[in-house]
């Protein structure tokens, strides 16, 4: 083994694939997914992770991927055949709905060390594998609990305030506050136990970090969230006035009958013979008598009492009012926050993981990411979604370019070794019941 004194070296990762390349990949994947119904999504998978993996090379080595469609079907006709099942109990009977989505709560954790496995058993360097060491019962000591109160608050939300549009008003932030404040926990959890019990050859992955790293990312991710809640809060006002002398129907393009009061017709026809009179004398004021006239003659109509229904369009159209403003403010904080909370969590990750003596080091900038999404955005938009696989590519270069390996002596002769204590112990031939969600 290399001496403590053998000097550190960063290798950087890179990646050397192009947008046009994975354009062809994507393009062929979306029309024959489209043509088999969905069942080529699983071969379409693996040729998108070979691609990205083959073309990401470490200290001059690519990686490879070695997953078996077959595999990934089995998992999503699982998955689908869950979540079809939840939809259609849901329609029959609310108790049946609810035992079903208890059912996909208690499975959870299981599926995600299914895909944690099948990922890490499945990806190799200078063909030495990965492998992935968490059990099941580390799956749920880690994940289970976090699922469990998330899924009672959200529900808790919706039962409580149903009815109260000034609440329902808060209900995408109470969403993001309710997952943020469980997600840093939760997050950390899911991290600790995806990096920690990963193993590279005979050599375990650590994962250094603690919670409190991951809170103070989410609180601060929280706490913009929160001031915007509240001045959405403020902002919410129960009446907004109708206008004047027009009845409710008119916002749905229908006018009611307006019943005239204040009307004296008699009155009004005997001023009218008096001033006959006066407007002959009064000829160069004609036109201000004739507007005074005008005035006097007029009867102010009163709109018609309101009915039920007008009354719930009234209260529809002030909820539709609001709700524009309040999406508004739901996109302008997830444009503001979402790329700066995934520049600090990609750092905190992958700085925080090692491998035997040599670790990562992730150097995203908030800024450039900034940049590369609403680039990203623009692209997909103009394109109509053609530009998806370059904003892919983008994104991906950007990630990798940013992440490097603080290596200790030589990388080739770690990899060696491994590689000699495999053969020497022997490699697990496969997964007894392989899944890959793809979530």
């Amino acid at each position: 083994m290399p001496g403590d004194s053998q000097e550190q070296q960063a290798l950087p990762l890179e990646f050397t694939g192009s947008g046009s390349e994975y354009f062809r990949i994507w393009i062929v994947n979306c029309i024959l997914t489209v043509m088999t119904l969905g069942i080529y999504s699983a071969w379409a998978k693996v040729r998108r992770l070979q691609y990205f993996y083959q073309n990401t090379a470490l200290d001059g080595s690519a990686f490879d991927y070695h997953g078996n469609p077959k595999s990934i079907l089995k998992g999503r006709i699982i998955a689908f055949a869950l979540l079809a099942a939840y939809k259609i109990a849901f329609e029959f009977s609310l108790l049946i709905g609810g035992f079903i989505a208890l059912l996909l709560l208690l499975l959870m954790p299981w599926f995600v060390r299914q895909t944690l496995r099948f990922r890490m058993h499945n990806s190799s360097y200078r063909g030495l594998r990965f492998h992935f060491n968490g059990s099941t019962r580390q799956a749920y000591a880690a994940l289970f609990l976090p699922l469990l109160l998330f899924g009672a608050l959200s529900w808790a939300f919706f039962y409580f305030t149903a009815g109260t549009p000034a609440l329902m008003l808060l209900l995408p932030f109470f969403m993001l506050a309710l997952y943020l404040s469980l997600g840093a926990k939760a997050h950390y959890l899911l991290k600790n136990f995806q990096h920690d019990k990963s193993a590279f050859g005979q050599s375990r992955f650590r994962f250094t970090a603690v919670e409190g790293d991951f809170t103070r990312v989410y609180g601060m991710v929280l706490g913009l969230g929160l001031i915007l809640a509240l001045v959405t809060l403020l902002s919410f006002h129960p009446e907004m006035p109708a206008p004047r002398n027009a009845a409710p129907d008119r916002l749905h393009g229908q006018v009611q009958p307006f019943e005239p009061t204040n009307c004296n017709t008699a009155s009004v026809a005997e001023e009218d013979a008096g001033n006959t009179t006066n407007k002959a004398d009064n000829a160069d004021a004609s036109g201000e008598v004739a507007e005074a006239d005008a005035a006097e003659g007029t009867c102010t109509p009163a709109p018609a009492p309101l009915t039920d229904a007008q009354k719930k369009q009234l209260e529809q159209a002030r909820w539709y009012f609001r709700i524009g403003p309040t999406l508004g403010i739901l996109f302008a904080y997830l444009f503001l926050s979402a790329p700066f909370f995934e520049t600090r969590i990609h750092n905190l990750v992958w700085n925080q993981t090692a491998l035997d003596r040599h670790r990562l080091q992730s150097k995203v900038q908030a800024r450039r990411l900034y940049w590369i999404h609403f680039t990203n955005w623009l692209g997909i938009i103009f394109t109509i979604g053609l530009f998806k696989p370059f904003a892919a590519v983008r994104l991906y270069r950007y990630k990798v370019a940013c992440l490097s390996l603080l290596a200790f002596g030589d990388l080739e002769q770690f990899v060696g070794h491994q590689a000699d204590e495999v053969a020497a112990a022997g490699q697990e031939i496969g997964e007894a019941f392989d899944l890959d969600l793809g979530f």
